[in-house]
């Protein structure tokens, strides 16, 4: 095949390690559906389906809505709230803002900005008045975290000129990365930097190398459609993140149309790809999967079908190089997989109640499993060691050249996508 991820899948189909056991006990599944015994050994999470509906663990704390911040105040959902107060209670604010409150004016200025071109639609609606969850969203979650990766930004651009600085932002699939990303972007963009945005999901293989690794692999549930690691062009993906950290203008970055063939999906026209104006001063590389450390022993992956994924992972060349041109990281934590259910399910049940092509519960049901295996078998280890990368054992394989590891923030987030927690290595 053309592709180099199609002939290490051939290799990788014909290295299996007969009469080895390959299942945890303590990670097994049961068909399509997470066991509860897995669920429960990892985070006491239930499989029944459908899920539970969990409510939110994040409200404004007692000091964010009384006491003494003075200045500025807002009215969240009909309580006067000192801006100064709701910023400092957030979970976020002393991992990501070390230096302290310096300027409340500024915070106000970008708080507007997403309230009113990011989060409401109503560009009349007050932008001193809120509910609880805009609040929480934009003064406890994104700006505390833009901030962040600004002062990032200008320590790398002090001492690296000539490139971009590379963010990955690992997060499971439903976790509001989308706004997330639009804000970021918005906000860099406002202050005179330019943030290219990329995601793990526009480096699919075509629809028909996709089947070629399907058929590759006809046993494996895991590899018959888009998502896991395998089913992704790592070379044009490590070719146009190199074009973006090295600031080439003209920089295409491809785009994927998941649509086609009925939903299967197929990398878009090149006519559709995004060709950058300017080169960027930031990149932001997004994904599900990213980070995910291999494992490299069938006996701690979660299910036979897993140990293909995990040698794709172990690619010196291919996921660990990408994972190694990043600089800092940003993981959002998840107290547990059924967040996944849920969202995916939210989301799906409003495009079935707007009268939206949508999937049945069953169909995400089925869509959602495809990936739980990989997230029981790498989530405990991005959230206890960080990302592969990140390690000091790590710069041997590293094929940049790096003198020094990056920097990890770990935000866990509740089942409404609200701040629980921020850990910053």
């Amino acid at each position: 095949m053309r592709i180099p991820a199609l002939r290490l899948a051939r290799q990788l189909a014909g290295s299996a390690r007969p009469g080895q056991r390959r299942i945890a006990p303590s990670l097994s599944f049961t068909g399509l559906l997470l066991s509860s015994a897995s669920l429960q050994g990892w985070t006491g999470a239930s499989a029944a389906w459908p899920p539970p509906r969990v409510t939110s663990t994040r409200m404004l704390s007692s000091a964010a809505t009384g006491g003494h911040g003075g200045g500025v105040v807002l009215d969240v959902a009909g309580r006067s709230v000192p801006l100064v107060d709701l910023i400092q209670t957030s979970p976020l604010f002393e991992a990501c803002c070390p230096q302290g409150l310096e300027n409340i004016a500024e915070w106000k200025a970008h708080g507007d900005l997403v309230l009113g071109k990011i989060l409401r639609l109503d560009a009349a609606e007050s932008l001193d008045s809120m509910s609880e969850s805009e609040a929480i969203r934009v003064y406890q979650f994104y700006l505390p975290l833009y901030y962040w990766m600004r002062r990032e930004l200008a320590k790398f651009q002090a001492s690296r000129d000539g490139s971009a600085l590379v963010i990955g932002l690992s997060c499971p699939q439903g976790g509001g990365k989308t706004t997330l990303v639009d804000t970021l972007e918005y906000l860099f963009a406002h202050d005179g930097k330019s943030c290219a945005t990329v995601s793990i999901d526009d480096f699919y293989l075509t629809h028909q190398d996709q089947r070629a690794v399907g058929e590759t692999f006809a046993s494996n549930r895991l590899l018959q459609v888009r998502g896991n690691p395998g089913t992704h062009d790592m070379s044009l993906a490590l070719g146009t993140l190199e074009d973006l950290v090295q600031q080439h203008p003209g920089t295409r970055v491809p785009r994927y149309d998941k649509s086609a063939f009925s939903g299967k999906g197929d990398r878009a026209d090149e006519s559709q790809w995004t060709v950058l104006r300017s080169p960027p001063d930031i990149v932001l590389l997004e994904g599900w999967c990213l980070g995910f450390r291999a494992k490299q022993d069938a006996t701690t992956v979660s299910e036979p079908d897993v140990e293909v994924v995990d040698r794709f992972l172990a690619e010196p060349d291919t996921y660990r190089k990408m994972h190694h041109m990043v600089d800092a990281w940003i993981v959002l934590k998840v107290a547990s997989p059924q967040f996944v259910y849920n969202w995916r399910e939210q989301a799906e049940a409003a495009m079935r109640a707007a009268g939206k092509p949508a999937m049945t519960e069953e169909e995400v049901k089925d869509f959602v499993n495809r990936y739980m295996p990989a997230y029981a078998t790498y989530l405990p280890g991005l959230y206890d060691h960080g990302p592969d990368g990140c390690l000091s054992e790590d710069l041997a394989v590293s094929g940049t050249h790096k003198s020094s590891l990056p920097t990890v923030l770990t935000l866990e987030v509740d089942s409404s996508r609200n701040p629980v927690e921020a850990q910053l290595k």
